[in-house]
């Protein structure tokens, strides 16, 4: 009963957690990959401890679960569960909405983003620690691929490519959560102004 009991209370926290700290926008796509992985792991956990119990016995069973829990507990040491509470998830209409000559349709993708700074050689290494705050949050708001180029050519040059699957999950990222948006002004600091963006769309796109 204590176990059950147990089980049911961090079930339901766990669930409660998620909806309160998910973004709305993307509140449903995380709690489906959040119930696949639950769900799934105890459909996986349930075939592999059936078959070494039929090929042991059930007390070895036990005793190899026990361990495995033990080790998983000693790998928080290494492996921590990093303090997310203090995070801004507000959505904040930072970024311009961009006009382009053609109308892209939501779905139509892949889009490759390039954003171009100026950045003053006093600046350069500041700037580029700066962008990994920035890259993590492309990466967390739909980029499914992130780059920082330096121009052979122009030296000051910096290039921030990403690549985000369709145009109405770029659109999404435009409502920046607080966070980002402090990473976001933190590399347009140590740069020239705000850099020059570009949208490259797929070359079938509606014009």
């Amino acid at each position: 009963m204590a176990a059950g009991s147990a089980w049911m209370t961090l079930v339901s926290r766990m669930n409660a957690e998620l909806q309160l700290f998910l973004p709305n926008w993307v509140r449903a796509r995380g709690l489906a990959v959040y119930q696949v992985v639950f769900a799934g792991c105890q459909a996986l956990g349930a075939f592999v401890w059936g078959q070494l119990t039929s090929f042991t016995d059930l007390r070895t069973t036990y005793l190899v679960a026990a361990a495995a829990m033990i080790a998983g507990t000693i790998s928080v040491r290494w492996l921590p569960l990093y303090e997310q509470e203090g995070i801004d998830r507000g959505p904040v209409g930072y970024w311009a909405e961009p006009h382009l000559m053609l109308e892209p349709h939501l779905d139509t993708g892949p889009v490759l983003v390039t954003a171009a700074y100026r950045v003053p050689a006093r600046n350069r290494r500041a700037f580029v620690a700066a962008m990994e705050a920035v890259r993590r949050a492309r990466l967390r708001t739909g980029a499914t691929r992130w780059v920082l180029f330096r121009d052979g050519e122009d030296p000051e040059q910096y290039v921030e490519v990403f690549v985000v699957p369709t145009w109405e999950e770029h659109l999404r990222q435009h409502e920046l959560g607080g966070g980002d948006v402090a990473a976001d002004e933190r590399a347009v600091e140590l740069a020239e102004g705000p850099p020059r963006v570009t949208h490259l769309l797929p070359p079938d796109s509606s014009d």
